[in-house]
Formats: C-alpha cells, structure tokens, sequence
C-alpha cells in the first residue's frame, strides 16, 4: 500500500527556497516563496533525495558559478533542478516581470552585452571548477 506524497513544507527545504531567493535576487524572499518551493521539492523529488544542499556558497556569483560547472558535468544535479524550481517560483510573481522581460529594445547596446557574458560564462565555469572541490554536489 502506497500513501500520497508529504506535501506540507519543511522547514529544512523553505529555508532553502529562501536563501536560494536571497543568493538570486538579492532581496528577502515574499511571503510563500519558501513554502512554494519546499512543496514542490517534496512532489519532483523522491523521498531519498530530500537532503539539504549545505553549506551553499554565500554569493550570487558562487552560486552561479558552481551551478554552471555542476550542470556541465552532470546535467540533472540537485543544485540545478532546486535552482531551476526557484527560479520558476520567482517568474511566477508579477513583480520579476522586468527582472524576465526586457522593457526596451537596445540593438546596439546588446553587442557589448553578448561579449561581456560571453567572457563572464567562462569565467564562471572556472570557478565554479574550482569550487566544486569545495562543495561537492552530485
């Protein structure tokens, strides 16, 4: 016999959501951010990966470092997959609309952009190599 998933947010998991919230935006997660993201772990994930991703790093930059070289190395990696959902929670909200929809066409001023990016993603991926030794994520 089966029973259905636990559904209700830890509070393992919620303050996860809000530090990934955090580490992001930069800013204090809204109210039901951090349930949203704990209930959603609890439904895509089986009940054998619900462990905490401790220690994180404590700047967006290490964060995103370290997501980019563990989802080049393993694609489905929990990192990925909780960022992925945060981000998604995030989206959902009326008040990231600019934060995901640029509000002006700049052609020109997308060139540069491109280039700078291009060079940060490198930068990134060594990075996030290195800190992959320190955080071991798989």
């Amino acid at each position: 016999m089966t029973s259905a998933p636990d559904n209700r947010p830890g509070r393992d998991l919620t303050g996860e959501g809000e530090a990934f919230y955090h580490l992001l935006f930069g800013k204090k997660a809204p109210i039901g951010t951090g349930d949203a993201y704990a209930r959603a772990c609890r439904i895509l994930f089986p009940p054998q990966e619900h462990f905490p991703l401790e220690p994180l790093p404590h700047s967006r930059s290490a964060l995103e470092a370290l997501e980019l070289a563990t989802r080049l190395a393993k694609p489905l990696n929990q990192l990925t997959r909780r960022v992925h959902i945060i981000l998604y929670i995030a989206e959902a909200d009326p008040g990231h609309f600019s934060t995901f929809v640029p509000q002006r066409s700049n052609r020109i001023g997308a060139w540069p952009r491109l280039g700078f990016h291009f060079i940060r993603t490198i930068v990134l991926f060594i990075r996030g190599t290195w800190l992959r030794r320190r955080y071991p994520i798989d």
